[in-house]
């Protein structure tokens, strides 16, 4: 037999909510705004603390720890209604959520098969940015590489712009941008920084990235 560890040493229980569509339109993926909301609210007076993914992994790799009473948030398919109808209530109870965003239909209706939505626009590239400076975390997929992430580059404590990443890469100065989170994949900065351009320049023109 395997005695159990005490109750204080066990890992903390995370309570993981995942939602695709905040709208009244109909379909098995769609939850009215009413609804949520209601959801969110019981959350808040049961003293839930909402922490993203990423919190969750830094916790596991012991450089971080989480609220006892914790649960996580997610979105999956980045539909558009998330901002218009989902980040508003989150902002207000200072909750933040995770939201996975496929790469191939951003600004685009959602068209792939099996789409809980389908026809519905999902977010483009410069809301993404937008939700990203308030909070809200976005691992994004994409066909070949399902774990991705994003490095804001600020200047005078504002963010330029991001630089999606896949998670856990490690970076030099010498490493080349490859993607610039905006609607225009070929954007440049009045600097002259963008896809192919090397961190350590991109650094040096804005400051560091974190």
């Amino acid at each position: 037999m395997i005695a159990e560890p005490p109750l204080a040493n066990r890992p903390a229980r995370i309570h993981v909510l995942m939602y695709h569509s905040i709208s009244n339109d109909p379909g098995p993926t769609c939850m009215s705004p009413e609804l949520f909301a209601s959801q969110m609210s019981a959350l808040h007076d049961c003293g839930y603390h909402i922490a993203t993914l990423g919190d969750l992994l830094e916790a596991q790799a012991g450089r971080g720890r989480l609220p006892s009473r914790c649960a996580i948030i997610t979105f999956d398919d980045a539909f558009a209604d998330f901002r218009s109808a989902a980040a508003p209530v989150l902002s207000a109870r200072g909750y933040t959520a995770t939201v996975f965003a496929p790469t191939a239909y951003i600004g685009k209706d959602a068209s792939w098969h099996g789409a809980g939505k389908s026809g519905s626009r999902l977010l483009t590239w410069s809301e993404m940015r937008e939700l990203m400076g308030a909070g809200f975390e976005f691992p994004i997929k994409t066909s070949l590489i399902e774990g991705f992430d994003a490095i804001a580059v600020t200047k005078a404590g504002a963010v330029q712009y991001y630089i999606p990443y896949p998670t856990g890469t490690q970076f030099t100065d010498t490493d080349r941008i490859q993607h610039l989170m905006t609607d225009n994949p070929n954007y440049r900065t009045q600097q002259g920084v963008g896809p192919g351009t090397p961190i350590g320049q991109a650094v040096s023109v804005y400051g560091g990235a974190t």
